[in-house]
């Protein structure tokens, strides 16, 4: 994927930078050598279309990562996704498919708040309430721990670490509202 900087040293996101970019944006990383950033293209029943310059996507509901297309592992939720809402802390079951390899998984999962915390954003110090959602595939014996870091301001997601897949490293999602 040409969007993504390989073994490249991290995105910097300045005042510059943001003002130059006309729409929101997510800054990715996928472990510590793959970075890219990738702009909002549409929101639809509350989940939001990221598109990269060679047409990688990345979906998001709530900072979750729902499905990705055009990355060299992806991902999709499969069945009724209108539950997936990690600030909710109810035991929820899904079922993830997975690409390279192919799998079909259920995976369940839970989340619960974990304090309040201030990050740097690189445009300013953000005051951010963080939700963890444990998640486990039995099957495959895949579980971890996914970090979402909301806003205490507007209620947004600004910032999340999740297992995605479990042939690769973690993603992490920083996003910039316009």
């Amino acid at each position: 994927t040409k969007s993504f900087i390989w073994g490249s040293k991290d995105i910097e996101i300045t005042k510059s930078f943001y003002k130059n970019i006309e729409y929101s944006f997510v800054k990715v990383s996928i472990g510590k050598n793959k970075k890219a950033v990738l702009v909002l293209s549409d929101i639809s029943n509350e989940v939001y279309t990221w598109v990269g310059a060679n047409e990688e996507r990345i979906y998001t509901k709530h900072g979750k990562l729902i499905k990705t297309s055009g990355l060299e592992r992806n991902i999709s939720f499969i069945g009724d996704i209108s539950k997936v809402n990690v600030i909710n802390s109810e035991i929820n079951s899904f079922y993830l498919e997975l690409k390279n390899p192919s799998a079909m998984l259920a995976l369940h999962s839970s989340s619960k708040e974990s304090g309040i915390d201030t990050i740097d954003t690189n445009l300013g110090l953000e005051k951010v309430l963080i939700y963890e959602e444990e998640f486990n595939s039995k099957i495959i014996n895949w579980s971890n721990v996914n970090l979402y870091y909301y806003s205490t301001d507007n209620g947004r997601i600004v910032k999340t670490i999740q297992s995605y897949h479990p042939n690769e490293e973690d993603i992490e999602l920083t996003f910039y509202y316009k």
